[in-house]
Order: structure tokens, then C-alpha cells, then sequence
């Protein structure tokens, strides 16, 4: 038995990690005050959890780091953790992956990327010269595409910034570590196909390259509808966008674990949008463990422990995956064809938070945790795949009465009275 520091985010991943992984075990870290926690770190007493890890390790050292859901808001943390614990560190600079305007200096000049400029509190986006449209706001330290934006016009640009940034003034103060300022900004829109490369590193050398392709998003905002795994494409394009995503890691200096490396294609040439020292989230693991056969958290564990992966990538499946995602506001009452989905071969329901029982669910602008529900469709043929998935995602469907915000600017006076009623409630009177 092994002894870890896992970084988690909901009561969930300690469920996980006890069941997926009882030969272990693990001290949880979190900032939320979940049951079973070993330590909750918070703005203000970060060297505090710090030093409580240190006394446990003293105690009984531990192998490793390892990361739940939301592994994002824990990057800087894990690193300040391993350096101090002396365990192996995934990175020489965590900054790089969590300012991202950092991280495009720092890979600037080393593969492909828009062109993007600080766009802080103080200023006017829509104001600034040599605008070219469509362009891309979105935070400066942000995660799981929250608050990103495709503005057209200046004016679009103007409401985007205004409802972004008090969105993510609203998000900061429950992720005040993850959030340091609320600096947005701004990017050329690079057009093209969309992949997501998941890397497994060692020494900077690549053991693992999983590519898969991103079904098209819904603008002006970038949430994620899907995805297909393997990819897709053929491989010469295949072998560029693995050459640009190592460069990327190298770039940021990721030496160690997993990467994860989101690009656009257009025209034969592979733009590196970000890179992340972390697995990818969302239904990542559940997707590559029923494409490859492969678990990635046991992965990264094993890897602590010596054994890093040798075995060459071999497709058990092609999947297909779906999210059914809300916008705006919405009331959903029910999911017409979703219990004969389930009865059918090649049908996996991965996520639902629609119980049967109508709800209202939140989407972009006022909630970017918008998915009501995730499934995959799979075969080892990729045309069965794809038909299996053409079915069932025709007969999915959701009924549901929506209010849609096409633009963000109300979210500036929505994020602003929640804010003044939540300062009145705790005393802080203006």
C-alpha cells in the first residue's frame, strides 16, 4: 500500500479514489469542506496545509500527488506541495499553464498560436485599436472554457466584457486561489477543426499520445457539445498536431505526468490554443478508459510508483461523445427516448442530472457547468461508431421550455445585485 496527496474538489472523488484505488491510500486536500478531508486549503492559510502535509509526510511519507475533478484549481497548490514534500514535481513553473498570458509569451515563437493582448478591469476591449473580428474574449486565468466568448462587432465585444467580467468576479470569490485578478483576454479567432491531445510525459519524452477530435461547439460561446475518439484524421495531420503539442509542453516545461493540450487545424497548420499540466476534464478518463482500455488516474499512481506506461496505444473502441447541454435558462421536463437508448447495444450514459423529475438547469451566460447530460456511443468499427452514435443522438431528445440570453450584459447587473445582497447578508453594509 502506497500513501497519496490528492487534490479533490467534491465528495465524489473521494468516493472514486476509495473504490478505484483500495490497495491505496489517500490524504485529501480541497478547499471545500468535504466529509472524509484530511485538509482544506484556502486563500490566506495556504503554508498552513503546507506544513500540515509536512508533519504527515514525516509521519508516513507519501509516493505522490494525484488529482480528482476540477484538477485546474489545484495546479499551483500541487506544486507548491510537491516542492515542499521534495515528491516528483509535473512542472518547472506552474504559472505558465495557469496564466495564460504567460503562457502564450512562453510559447511564442515555438509553435503556432493567436495573437492576444491583456485586456484588464481598467479598460475598454472594444475601445482598443486594430481590433480584427470575429475575436475571442475570455479570462486571463480561467478554466473549463468559463466565460469565453466569439464577438463579431465591437459591440458585441463592449457586452461580452462587461457580463464576462462580472461573471468571473463571481467565480474568483469561490475560487479565490485558481483566480488572482480578473484580467481578461483578447485573441485572434482561429477557425478550423478542434482537437484535444492528452500527453503522458517522462523526462519531457512522451510515452502516451491520445488525440481525439471535438464535435463543433455552439457559438458565441465555447461549450463543449462532444467528442470522437481516436481521431479522426488522417495521419499526416495527425502527426503535426502531436509535433505541436509536444513543443507546447516543452515550451511551458511540463517534464513530468499528464498535459493536456487543446488545438485547432486550419489549413494544414496545428495552433496551440492552451495547455494545461493536468488530465483532462470533464468525461476525459472515462472516454480514453473505453477507447484504450486505459485509466489515466492509475496511470499517474503506477507512474509514482516506478512503472510508467510501455505498452503501445491500441483502440478497443471508437467512441463517440455527447454532452446535451442547456442555455440560458431552461426547464426540463423530461428526455423522450432515453430508456430505449438504454436497452440498445453500444449505449453508455456517463453523466445525467436530469433525475426524471422536472428541473431548471442553467446555462451560458449565467452557468457554464451546463451539461445535463453526457452519453458515449461505441463500437471497434468506427462505422458503427458513427452510425450508433447518429442514432442515438437522434433519439435523445430533451423537452424543455428555454429563456435564452443571447447576450452577456445582464450578467454585469445580475452578478452586481447578488453581490451587494450577499455582502448585506453578512454584515458588510455599504
Amino acid at each position: 500500500m502506497a500513501r497519496f496527496v490528492s487534490f479533490i474538489h467534491a465528495a465524489q472523488d473521494i468516493a472514486d479514489f476509495r473504490c478505484d484505488f483500495p490497495e491505496h491510500e489517500f490524504f485529501h486536500v480541497s478547499q471545500n469542506a468535504v466529509p472524509g478531508l484530511g485538509a482544506v486549503i484556502r486563500l490566506g492559510f495556504v503554508e498552513q496545509t503546507i506544513a500540515e502535509l509536512k508533519e504527515q509526510h514525516a509521519t508516513r511519507p507519501f509516493a505522490g500527488i494525484v488529482f480528482g475533478s476540477t484538477p485546474e484549481l489545484y495546479v499551483k497548490n500541487a506544486d507548491q506541495a510537491a516542492r515542499a514534500l521534495g515528491l516528483r514535481r509535473f512542472l518547472s513553473d506552474p504559472e505558465l499553464v495557469r496564466d495564460k498570458y504567460a503562457m502564450r509569451l512562453a510559447l511564442a515563437g515555438k509553435v503556432a498560436c493567436p495573437q492576444t493582448r491583456v485586456v484588464s478591469e481598467a479598460m475598454v476591449a472594444a475601445n482598443l485599436p486594430d481590433l480584427k473580428f470575429p475575436c475571442v474574449l475570455k479570462p486571463r486565468h480561467g478554466f473549463g472554457s468559463m466565460c469565453v466568448f466569439k464577438a463579431r462587432n465591437r459591440a458585441e465585444l463592449a457586452a461580452a466584457q462587461k457580463g464576462m467580467q462580472a461573471a468571473m468576479a463571481f467565480v474568483a470569490r469561490r475560487h479565490p486561489l485558481a483566480i488572482p485578478t480578473n484580467d481578461m483576454l483578447l485573441e485572434d479567432f482561429v477557425g478550423g477543426t478542434e482537437h484535444n491531445i492528452e500527453l503522458f510525459l517522462d523526462g519531457g519524452r512522451p510515452l502516451l499520445e491520445i488525440v481525439s477530435d471535438k464535435l463543433p461547439m455552439q457559438p458565441p460561446f465555447f461549450v463543449k457539445t462532444g467528442h470522437v475518439m481516436p481521431s479522426r484524421l488522417p495521419a499526416g495531420d495527425l502527426e503535426r498536431i502531436k509535433v505541436a503539442a509536444r513543443a507546447a509542453a516543452a515550451a511551458v516545461g511540463i517534464e513530468w505526468g499528464w498535459a493536456h493540450v487543446e488545438i485547432k487545424f486550419e489549413e494544414g497548420v496545428a495552433y496551440v490554443i492552451e495547455i494545461a499540466a493536468r488530465p483532462g476534464g470533464g468525461y476525459t478518463r472515462e472516454i480514453v478508459r473505453l477507447a484504450y482500455n486505459l485509466d489515466m488516474r492509475r496511470i499517474l499512481i503506477e507512474a509514482h510508483l516506478g512503472f510508467l506506461p510501455a505498452q503501445p496505444l491500441r483502440a478497443e473502441n471508437v467512441v463517440f461523445g455527447r454532452n446535451i447541454v442547456s442555455e440560458g435558462i431552461e426547464w426540463v421536463f423530461s428526455m423522450p427516448g432515453l430508456a430505449a437508448a438504454r436497452k440498445s447495444g453500444g449505449f453508455m450514459e456517463v453523466r445525467n442530472r436530469f433525475r426524471g423529475v422536472p428541473r431548471i438547469f442553467l446555462g451560458p451566460p449565467l452557468s457554464f457547468d451546463s451539461t445535463i447530460m453526457s452519453f458515449f456511443a461505441f463500437d471497434p468499427s468506427p462505422e458503427r461508431a458513427a452510425e450508433t452514435f447518429k442514432r442515438l443522438d437522434t433519439q435523445i431528445r430533451v423537452r424543455r421550455l428555454r429563456f435564452q440570453m443571447k447576450s452577456p450584459a445582464p450578467l454585469a447587473i445580475l452578478f452586481g445585485i447578488i453581490a451587494k445582497f450577499r455582502g448585506r447578508r453578512n454584515g458588510n453594509r455599504p
